[in-house]
């Protein structure tokens, strides 16, 4: 069945892409998109603005020159007076935009006018085209004009069949393509023009035909709106005013006004603005200055670009969800609208995108409604399948969400229904969720590859773990744990058919004790693991505590009873053998050391069960000094001294005063005793950062290193070469050890054998007014 639907989509995609393909091909062909090319050709041009050519001016016959001499046409002599004064400014070269081809009733206006034009430095005389009796000719300027000029130039411009100039030809002739454009003609005079013609080549006819001969076509890759060139009226040279701004200029004389030559739409021509056109020639000029020829890419890449675009759209369909699919279409339209536009800046080519963007654009509609159609079917199929499924629980009477009001189309349907069989399984589901949560053990589902699917929140508490662990390996979970034994890591192995649950035990960074059990989940194979989690510390521990309270109560408070009934014993069967006051100190020693191990085994146990709740702020310097007076009678015994060397008075920490002072308390008491008479022991308070520190010094015999791990042992004394080992219960630094941890800090040591041993209580500090933490 799978498989069977997976052909069906490489199928459908496979002949939706292929459709798609042969479309872009096919309207790049007959330029069905022709339109929206030019549209998005004039906006990519609208965005090229560049600055206005600074070597080209416009004598303007405009509505201002009008004003001060007359409706045109203008006598001979004010255009000759006008070329005068365009000669006069002494520019590079003059090209005159203006029909000359009726002769003045007045011989020697028209002898002025030709003289004025002859004065023309690198004049250029423009045609006209026009049509007589169905064939073209160029209606060229007086004979005596064009022999004054030296050159002619055409002025025709190509119409888009949307009525926009965009193009011209610059060469043109009725046999052959010998007239070129007025601009090239007077680039070529100045000796501005390229030496490679620019433009697409044209084939026509040989020599001598009848038709119209082109060559050279030139896209105009206009510079600026109408108005962009800079403009001189020619009422204001004819006034004698501004020639200096012709000096060194190529010059393009031409009307400008509003109804007297013909405007033309342009590409960057923007609310309806016509422009004239000798300011186009001035802008072809400009491009052939600028060197900038706008031409089409080579064929064969410019009729890939559109199947390319079709398949790398249709291929994100495979990969990305709908949202993404729709933003991946919009993105492949978007680079290829802007692979054109920055084609045509960066590399003056020009590819029409719109055959591509229309095939791109039609992929999204036709593969969704495939997919829809698709996806339809498998809803039904599957909601048969669910609907013919017991119920695992009771869940008929369960209210589901209503059905839309009112006529709903199959897709609406649909909708509903899958939202009914939703709103089941979720309710099923928050069912087995809120069962594992509400378990007091840690419960962890696992699927088949050991990953983790469910996890209540005893169980992120029990392994410490504070981000999600779903989608986790329960391996790299358990990981954590410390001090595990062997079958922690086989546990979740595949185990053999009927095998029952499996355990182990492991400890926490925390020291917390855990007992692990996994039993696994069969169906047809193993479909996953359930983990359960229990916290057995408090188990282990009165475990523990029962097992040392039985060996304290029936070794070491036995021990000294056993010695005063003994040495009573002794006494009555041989009197003589010990006197009354042996007797007597023998019964104290037996007895204090009975009371001694019962303070240190109360205390000690006070320290296991030490609540950090209940903890308020203590001044550890006030305890020092009070600890240090309390040992002062054992420091005289010994005629010893105990130093204080605190760097600061006060030192607030959190805790529990007593037992604070019960650690302190006993390493200077085994200072004292395991130093020689007349000694020094030094106690000492610094801060290290957020830490203070406790340092308690002695000029005793040292410890051994072999002997440093067994200091914190319980019952532990340790011997000295040839010293007698001093009384005690052997809970002392047990006591010091665990009180220390039970608030957060830890206990160094160091030592150095013959010179004596450092005990230091590392405390995190707290501040003065802490209340309870």
């Amino acid at each position: 069945m799978r498989l069977r639907g997976a052909r069906r989509l490489w199928l459908e995609w496979g002949l939706i892409a292929l459709a798609l393909v042969l479309f872009s091909l096919w309207s790049f062909r007959e330029q069905w998109t022709w339109r929206m090319d030019l549209a998005i050709y004039d906006a990519a041009l609208s965005l090229w603005q560049r600055e206005p050519p600074a070597d080209i001016v416009i004598v303007a016959i405009d509505d201002a020159s009008l004003a001060a001499h007359g409706r045109w046409p203008w006598p001979r002599p004010v255009i000759a007076r006008l070329l005068e004064q365009v000669a006069a400014g002494r520019p590079a070269g003059v090209g005159v935009d203006l029909l000359l081809t009726e002769p003045d009733l007045d011989p020697s206006a028209d002898a002025r006018l030709a003289a004025a034009i002859a004065r023309l430095p690198r004049g250029v005389l423009a045609t006209f085209q026009a049509e007589w009796s169905g064939e073209r000719h160029f209606v060229e300027p007086l004979p005596r004009f064009a022999a004054a000029a030296g050159q002619l130039g055409h002025v025709h411009v190509e119409i888009d069949p949307d009525a926009v100039v965009r193009s011209v030809y610059l060469l043109e002739g009725p046999s052959q393509p010998d007239m070129p454009h007025v601009a090239l003609a007077l680039a070529q005079r100045i000796g501005s023009a390229p030496a490679l013609l620019p433009g697409e080549r044209r084939t026509h006819p040989p020599s001598g035909a009848p038709l119209w001969q082109r060559d050279h076509w030139f896209r105009v890759p206009f510079s600026g709106p109408p108005g962009h060139v800079m403009r001189i009226s020619a009422a204001t040279l004819l006034a004698g005013i501004d020639l200096d701004r012709l000096r060194g200029k190529q010059v393009l004389v031409g009307a400008t006004a509003a109804g007297l030559g013909e405007g033309y739409a342009v590409p960057t021509s923007g609310a309806s603005r016509l422009m004239p056109g000798v300011e186009i020639s001035a802008q072809v000029l400009d491009a052939l200055h600028a060197r900038i020829d706008i031409r089409d890419p080579p064929s064969a890449l410019a009729q890939a670009a559109g199947p390319l675009a079709v398949l790398v759209t249709m291929l994100s369909y495979l990969v990305l969800r709908p949202r993404g699919a729709l933003l991946a279409t919009f993105g492949v339209a978007a680079g290829l609208a802007g692979g054109a536009v920055l084609a045509l800046r960066l590399g003056h080519l020009w590819y029409p995108p719109a055959s591509a963007l229309a095939a791109v654009l039609t992929c999204y509609p036709l593969w969704s409604w495939r997919r829809l159609d698709a996806s339809l079917g498998f809803m039904r199929e599957e909601l048969k399948t669910l609907q013919s499924e017991p119920d695992p629980l009771p869940l008929r009477d369960l209210p589901v969400a209503a059905a839309a009001p009112g006529l709903a189309d199959i897709v609406q349907r649909s909708i509903e229904a899958v939202r009914t069989a939703n709103e089941r399984m979720h309710v099923l589901r928050r069912f087995v969720v809120d069962a594992i949560s509400l378990q007091a053990d840690g419960v962890l589902v696992l699927d088949a590859a050991g990953q983790v699917v469910l996890c209540n929140a005893r169980a992120h508490a029990l392994l410490g773990t504070d981000a999600d662990i779903q989608g986790r390996s329960a391996r790299e979970v358990f990981a954590r744990l410390r001090d595990a034994d062997e079958q922690l890591g086989q546990i979740l192995a595949a185990p053999p058919a009927g095998s029952g649950p499996r355990q182990a035990e492991a400890r926490t960074a925390q020291g917390r004790e855990l007992l692990i059990t996994a039993t696994a989940c069969h169906g047809e194979s193993i479909i996953g693991h359930i983990v359960n989690i229990t916290d057995v510390t408090a188990l282990k521990a009165a475990a523990r505590a029962r097992e040392e309270a039985v060996g304290f109560l029936s070794h070491d408070l036995r021990a000294p009873q056993a010695a005063i009934l003994s040495v009573l014993e002794l006494r009555r069967s041989q009197p003589d053998s010990i006197s009354e006051a042996q007797l007597l100190d023998q019964i104290e020693r037996s007895a204090r050391h009975t009371l001694a191990l019962a303070d240190a085994f109360v205390t000690l146990t006070r320290a296991d069960h030490l609540d950090p709740t209940h903890f308020r702020a203590v001044d550890i310097a006030d305890v020092c000094r009070e600890m240090r007076d309390e040992a002062w009678p054992l420091c005289r015994a010994k005629d010893m001294r105990c130093e204080l060397r605190f760097q600061a008075e006060e030192a607030w920490v959190a805790g529990e005063r007593a037992l604070l002072a019960a650690a302190v308390l006993n390493l200077l008491d085994n200072a004292i005793k395991y130093s020689p008479r007349g000694s020094e022991v030094e106690l000492a308070l610094e801060r290290q950062g957020e830490t203070w520190i406790v340092a308690l010094s002695d000029r005793g015999p040292g410890i051994e290193a072999q002997d440093l791990p067994k200091l914190f042992e319980r019952f532990r004394r340790l011997r000295s070469e040839g010293r007698e080992t001093p009384s005690g219960a052997g809970l002392g630094l047990v006591i010091v050890d665990t009180v220390i941890r039970k608030h957060n800090g830890r206990v160094s040591v160091r030592s150095t054998p013959g010179a004596g041993t450092t005990f230091a209580l590392h405390l995190p500090a707290a501040a003065a007014n802490d209340g309870a933490a």
